[in-house]
């Protein structure tokens, strides 16, 4: 943050580093604020916020900091500015690094704390983003990539993550699968068989309240209709939402949602006569991309 003056009518800029609150070590704010460099009391702390960035492909957003900050790869985080909640601070550190609005976005506190230095607390958001259309912070950041968690669990081996990064997705990874739920779904014998087989790919669904709650990492367990008897587990690997089926297909092979002997007109048809129209222009679709178990 800088602040122009005019002194003897010449134009002098000031560097002002931004006032942040101090919190107690039970993450409370208190009435106490500091700037970056100050002697911090004793019995209070800073708040440090990050958020870790997933997509429907379970790849996580991560940013490579300038060299004059150190050059490391980690997630968005920051400080929160004086006077605002730490999950205004992270949607700030979001929009000043990345050039992004996350503020109607869905952040899950995955964990929080005082360590003894700083106060923290980390959230989770699902979210596709284009990264073409990434605004970065030059002056923080050098490069912004999707990274699968094979990829990050090898920078973890060759100590591309620092430890703060590390126990970022540790925790994060604890959390996921603590929380993956179940979730049963009925299929007509054609499609069940399509999905056992290998040739259909990406279940179909309104995206309704229901569905709302399937998140990458949950369980899907098929069953056969009419009687049920017989039924598979599948991984949930990514969510492709939009707003009409037939939006979807556009992206898309049909052979990935049935088998190549089935055409898009007739699949359509048969998705209508479940979900008119109308109800998904209402909800949207959802198209669930799952893997055998």
């Amino acid at each position: 943050m800088s602040l122009s003056l005019i002194i003897n009518h010449s134009l002098v800029v000031v560097n002002i580093k931004e006032l942040r609150d101090l919190y107690d070590k039970n993450s409370n704010k208190t009435d106490k604020t500091y700037r970056k460099g100050e002697i911090i009391p004793d019995g209070y702390y800073p708040m440090v916020v990050m958020a870790v960035i997933r997509n429907s492909e379970g790849k996580f957003l991560m940013q490579k900091r300038s060299v004059a900050k150190g050059g490391d790869w980690g997630v968005t985080g920051g400080h929160p500015k004086s006077g605002e909640t730490p999950i205004e601070g992270i949607i700030t550190e979001i929009k000043e690094e990345l050039g992004l609005d996350f503020s109607n976005e869905k952040f899950i506190e995955y964990d929080s704390g005082c360590d003894g230095h700083d106060c923290y607390k980390m959230y989770y958001v699902n979210k596709d983003v284009d990264l073409n259309n990434l605004v970065i912070q030059k002056e923080e950041l050098s490069e912004v990539r999707w990274f699968s968690m094979d990829e990050l669990n090898k920078m973890v081996e060759t100590g591309e993550l620092n430890d703060n990064q590390i126990a970022c997705f540790k925790k994060v990874c604890q959390y996921l699968q603590k929380n993956n739920k179940v979730h049963e779904m009925k299929l007509q014998p054609q499609f069940y068989n399509y999905i056992l087989n290998g040739t259909k790919r990406i279940e179909l669904r309104l995206y309704d309240e229901k569905r709302q709650q399937i998140n990458i990492g949950d369980t899907i367990k098929f069953l056969k209709e009419p009687d049920l008897k017989e039924s598979f587990n599948a991984e949930v690997v990514g969510l492709l939402r939009y707003n009409t089926f037939n939006d979807l297909f556009d992206d898309f092979d049909i052979s990935v949602f049935a088998d190549k002997s089935m055409t898009k007109e007739e699949l359509l048809t048969k998705l209508e006569d479940f979900y008119p129209i109308e109800k998904q222009q209402q909800y949207g679709v959802i198209g669930i991309k799952v893997k055998l178990l």
